[in-house]
């Protein structure tokens, strides 16, 4: 009986070939459950507790795989403690689940491995991040070493080596599972949104994709980087500004005016009397977005940078800027002694949005879904354009009564974004239009309200700040209903005022990176079109890019 007691001791606590998959077995189901719970439960990436379970479903098969091989891989045998033997994997599982979460508070985003070589930036800009972090990292990497070492040296019993070879093919599948340019593309879910992103595919799949991506642009900046050197420099926003006038940068979403569809008649104008009294019989200038349907951030790109939003490292070129500085016409009058803010009718999860910001020139970013300040009416499923245009007027007020240096003040909305939901209490129809598309009838309603709060804000930014600039434009029209085809215009024809000393100004139709160009040489009074040819602009385009991810 003894002996039998001895020998189930030992079957329990120390290697055996017979017992060593019955263990990993447990250790697996208990990272499972772990894993499941901690996704169904947290509320970080998806704040309803639906998304949750949408969060959980989606993931199934992207992250079900990593938490698998990361389990089978760390399973250490040789632990004598039956506890700690099956548990050390889901310790550093959640480890790194917490690590990525608190990252994710703090920073709206997911960790960066290039978080760790501007640790110094992190602590001074998120303290208890990088200190609860660094605690993180070192013990979760401690404690996978040693359970990696302990499987490689410590087992002496047969199968060991079959084993320690599972483990290195367990590391590659990982690797290749989340290689953007391998299996990936069928298997990870991707979306403009890191949170999104997560939502659809999971913590640490969505971070070793994230991270093979940036290992991709890195090494394609590198290659690109060499002949770029032996470019030709393109100054970028030459001269010096003598009339330091503030700037106001207004992005609407998808503004389109419904009386460019063909075929649409209105028993009263979808344009509000105030902005039709405003443009005094004149009409909407024209100008040509990157995109159609879609894609704000390219349009921005362009607005923002002046260079053209090509898409040749990603689809987007919000996503591959990297935080560092670039020049930009943004960073461009800050040189020259202004200040750049931007009031953002969105949270910071899309587009990367906080790095590009960063990147561009922007020191402060109000994402109004996270401001605090900012009360969104509850109605409203996308923040209206007069309330995020009342809430830039009082910033605006403030800087201007504080006599603070010359700015630019830019302003990107969301209402008009697809399926065009609209609250009907608070702005119930007015438009009336021979035509039986529900979306028409909202972009027509839509946009009365937006244009009589657009007018209201010109006035009142024509009161405080009369000899400034403003700009105002539609990111890029909706995929319309029935396609292109129903529109006057080209597909990324889209409509803007030009005002400057009060004045509306007759803009010709150019292309949005152009747009920068033309407000430059207005501040330093040189040819309107005296810009450079695109040939070089679009490889000073790879430059900048690189410079933003410190290449």
């Amino acid at each position: 009986m003894r002996k039998w007691i001895i020998m189930r001791e030992k079957t329990l606590f120390y290697p055996n070939p017979d017992n060593i998959w019955v263990g990993s077995l447990a250790s697996l189901s208990i990272a499972i459950f772990a894993w499941g719970t901690y996704t169904f439960t947290s509320k970080v990436w998806a704040p309803r507790l639906w998304y949750g379970l949408e969060s959980f479903y989606s993931s199934i098969v992207p992250e079900s795989i990593i938490v698998i091989l990361i389990t089978l891989s760390l399973y250490c045998s040789t632990i004598k403690r039956q506890a700690l033997r099956i548990l050390s994997p889901t310790i550093v599982i959640i480890s790194l689940y917490i690590l990525i979460d608190a990252t994710f508070f703090f920073l709206g985003r997911l960790p960066r491995i290039s978080d760790i070589s501007s640790f110094s930036g992190l602590l001074e800009s998120a303290p208890h991040l990088a200190i609860t972090g660094s605690l993180l990292t070192a013990g979760t990497l401690v404690l996978s070493s040693v359970l990696l070492s302990k499987n490689i040296k410590g087992d002496r019993h047969a199968g060991s080596t079959q084993k320690n070879i599972f483990r290195v093919l367990a590391a590659c599948t990982i690797l290749l599972t989340l290689n953007p340019s391998i299996i990936s593309p069928y298997i990870i879910k991707r979306h403009s949104s890191e949170a999104k992103t997560v939502q659809l595919n999971g913590r640490i799949s969505s971070f070793l994709y994230y991270k093979s991506t940036e290992d991709q642009y890195q090494k394609l900046f590198e290659e690109i980087s060499g002949d770029a050197q032996s470019w030709p420099e393109t100054q970028l926003f030459p001269g010096e500004i003598h009339s330091l006038r503030n700037i106001h940068y207004i992005v609407l979403e998808s503004f389109i005016d419904p009386r460019l569809i063909k075929g649409t008649q209105f028993k009263t104008s979808p344009l509000a009397p105030a902005l039709s009294d405003l443009l005094d019989g004149a009409t909407f200038s024209r100008t040509l977005s990157p995109v159609y349907g879609g894609g704000t951030a390219q349009a921005e790109f362009e607005l923002l940078v002046g260079l053209p939003a090509l898409a040749q490292i990603g689809s987007i070129d919000f996503n591959v800027l990297g935080g560092k500085p670039m020049k930009s016409f943004v960073s461009s009058l800050n040189e020259q002694g202004y200040e750049a803010f931007a009031t953002i009718a969105t949270s910071s999860i899309y587009f990367n949005s906080r790095n590009a910001y960063k990147s561009i020139g922007f020191g402060s970013v109000d994402f109004l879904e996270e401001t605090k300040s900012f009360r969104k009416n509850p109605n409203d499923v996308q923040i209206f354009d007069g309330d995020l245009l009342r809430y830039n007027l009082s910033k605006v007020s403030h800087r201007l009564e504080s006599h603070a240096k010359p700015f630019i003040n830019y302003v990107l909305g969301m209402y008009g974004h697809i399926p065009f939901r609209r609250n009907l209490k608070d702005r119930p129809d007015r438009i009336e239009v021979n035509t039986n598309i529900e979306a028409i009838k909202k972009i027509s309603n839509q946009f009365y309200y937006r244009t009589d709060a657009l007018a209201n804000y010109i006035r009142e930014l024509q009161r405080l700040d009369p000899e400034s600039i403003i700009y105002i434009t539609s990111d890029h029209l909706p995929a319309l209903p029935t396609g292109s085809s129903i529109y006057s215009l080209d597909e990324r024809m889209n409509i803007s005022l030009l005002f400057e000393n009060s004045k509306l100004q007759d803009l010709e139709p150019i292309e949005f990176y152009k747009i920068p160009w033309n407000i430059w040489a207005r501040l330093t009074k040189k040819p309107i079109m005296d810009e450079p040819k695109k040939s070089s602009l679009e490889k000073e385009y790879i430059k900048q890019l690189a410079k933003s991810r410190g290449i």
